[in-house]
């Protein structure tokens, strides 16, 4: 689909589509049994066809509304670097690119996704 516009159909709540714009990071829990759990556990960034050269920060709340996690991601090139502000699991997926992924943790840790 191209362009902004209204659509109207009819969906139920399994097959309801997320329209999702390029450059999108999207954050995704791994709870699914309750509103209220910590957002940094089993945690899922679905990246949207990231652009070359283009950057997203992404700041995951605790149960009070403050930031317990803040995550950078950055294009250059074929490669994505995702750039958690403190050490965490995470997972990344791309959806869109086909470019090598990079989890720099803090402190010198990391690992290829």
């Amino acid at each position: 689909m191209q362009g902004g516009g209204w659509r109207r159909d009819t969906y139920d709540f399994f097959s309801l589509p997320l329209f999702v714009r390029e450059n999108t990071v999207l954050p995704l829990g791994g709870e699914t049994g309750r509103p209220d759990y910590d957002y940094t556990q089993g945690l899922t960034l679905r990246i949207y066809q990231m652009a070359d050269g283009a950057e997203q920060t992404r700041r995951i709340p605790d149960l009070a509304g403050e930031t317990a996690l803040a995550v950078t991601v950055r294009r250059m090139g074929d490669t994505i670097t995702v750039l958690p502000d403190r050490p965490c699991a995470l997972a990344v997926e791309q959806i869109g690119t086909d470019c090598t992924c990079r989890i720099q943790q803090p402190c010198g840790g990391g690992s290829a996704g």
